[in-house]
């Protein structure tokens, strides 16, 4: 940086250059050789939104977890023969029912 202040110019368009040359797609190095400043960037200013929330474990990972951690429960919930297992089948048999009429 002290460098700069004794030259007089900012080292960041010839960085950016080399970088470009080297085969770099950043826009920001784009930016940085045609020497706009940071301030005039796209999204400069703007703050991503932080999630406040923790994301909620969907049904079909918790199903996963179960089948991974414990099988033997994941087919007494889920497995053939289940109420679960049962009632799917059953409300397949009539979507079908209902698309053959």
């Amino acid at each position: 940086m002290l460098e700069a202040f004794v030259l007089g110019m900012q080292f960041d368009a010839p960085i950016g250059i080399v970088k470009l040359l080297g085969g770099s797609t950043d826009p920001d190095d784009f930016y940085d050789a045609v020497g706009i400043t940071p301030s005039y960037r796209p999204g400069y200013g703007t703050r991503k939104k932080k999630s406040s929330t923790k994301k909620k474990a969907t049904k079909a990972s918790s199903k996963k977890l179960i089948k991974e951690f414990d099988p033997e429960l994941y087919e007494q919930m889920y497995g053939v023969g289940s109420d679960i297992y049962d009632a799917k089948q059953e409300y397949r048999k009539q979507i079908k029912d209902a698309l053959q009429e």
